[in-house]
């Protein structure tokens, strides 16, 4: 049961651990949660049928909270799920996160129900490394149908953050199409701010795919093609409301371990006394109190080693 649900993390080969998006965390790191912002995602993940006759999910994620429901369904076969996950986000570059899941289960006719719950952590090192791994399954009811799963990941990132290389560990003994332990991988590149490509790949597949973000609506597309020739290729479709992606410039001050920086104050006027004002005959003037805040904020500021 370690079934994502999120076209982006499909392009890229399915890796996710480090940095899943918005509420597409619930099904693969619940720690992704943290991120602010807000978002309504619909995902197909095999909107031609290729291999089910229904695999998709509709998921809501807002601040540290998240809510959702995904549904897998072929000719015999049946999943339905339930999600509800919070996620905390702490000063030292450290998020962590939890979904509860109550799922029913259908094959040949027999019905279950039980419920299970997934615990996540992704550590922010620096502004360049993210590493992330989640217990899939940890609790949950008795004689479940499936065991826990162990996944983790890293993510290395450019300065702009408009090239990211995603790398996951999968640990899972209980899927039948791959090995018990296999390794995800992948890359998003920027082309601009609102146009990504991705390309990855796991032990079976080849993928690649592509968003298109606007101001508060994306597309996502992705394609699993298979490695061998007895399988067909998978595609996928989701669209999201809102945005929850969050400014590169905060991931960068965001980390575990901190760039050190210095604050540079520009006095290009005349200065005055008090605060700082402004008038059609004297012009702008920048007041002594103003830059005094100024400069206690950067005293007090952890990562700033001087001002100029």
């Amino acid at each position: 049961m370690v079934q994502s649900f999120s076209v982006r993390s499909m392009g890229r080969g399915g890796a996710a651990i480090a940095q899943p998006y918005g509420a597409e965390s619930l099904a693969s790191n619940p720690a992704g949660l943290a991120q602010k912002g807000s978002g309504l995602h619909y995902n197909s993940v095999d909107f031609e049928n290729t291999h089910y006759t229904k695999n998709d999910a509709l998921l809501y994620h807002r601040n540290s909270f998240g809510v959702g429901s995904w549904a897998i369904e072929n000719n015999t076969n049946r999943v339905t799920a339930f999600n509800l996950g919070f996620a905390n986000r702490n000063r030292n570059g450290v998020d962590w996160g939890l979904v509860y899941k109550s799922i029913d289960y259908e094959q040949n006719g027999i019905s279950q129900s039980f419920w299970s719950s997934d615990l996540g952590v992704i550590l922010h090192l620096n502004p360049a490394f993210d590493v992330g791994m989640v217990g899939k399954n940890i609790l949950g009811k008795e004689n479940r149908p499936f065991s826990s799963s162990f996944q983790g990941g890293f993510l290395y990132k450019n300065r702009d953050a408009s090239l990211k290389i995603f790398s996951d560990v999968v640990a899972d003994n209980d899927n039948t199409d791959y090995s018990d332990s296999y390794v995800r991988y992948g890359l998003d590149y920027d082309l601009t701010p609102d146009f990504t490509i991705r390309f990855g790949g796991d032990e079976l597949y080849y993928t690649s795919g592509v968003s298109f973000d606007f101001s508060f609506l994306s597309f996502d597309y992705a394609v699993k093609s298979p490695k061998s020739n007895q399988s067909e290729s998978v595609y996928a479709l989701g669209v999201r409301l809102g945005r929850a992606r969050e400014p590169e410039e905060f991931r960068r001050k965001y980390a575990m371990f901190k760039p050190n920086a210095i604050a540079y104050i520009e006095i290009n006027g005349a200065l005055t006394s008090g605060y700082s004002s402004i008038s059609l005959l004297g012009g702008r003037k920048i007041g002594s109190n103003d830059i005094i805040q100024l400069i206690n904020k950067a005293n007090y500021d952890d990562d700033c080693e001087g001002y100029l």
